[in-house]
């Protein structure tokens, strides 16, 4: 699974992804478009941001299904 589709299944922007990534948006556009390959840092921290994304929305959707229980 690439870039790309990690994160369009975590419901990312590639600008939202960029910025909490810290790595250009062209960069990571032509990354997708598979015109150049990001560096193992660049991919290690687009890896961090999209797992915290992901964390994000695991804690909001257990919040949810508390508050759901609850009533």
């Amino acid at each position: 699974m690439d870039i790309r589709e990690l994160r369009q299944r975590v419901g990312m922007s590639r600008i939202m992804l960029a910025s909490a990534a810290g790595v250009s948006r062209f960069r990571l556009y032509e990354s997708e478009k598979g015109l150049r390959k990001l560096t193992a840092e660049e991919l290690a921290a687009c890896e961090r941001a999209l797992a915290a994304e992901l964390a994000r929305m695991v804690r909001t959707a257990a919040e949810f299904q508390k508050r759901v229980v609850a009533q």
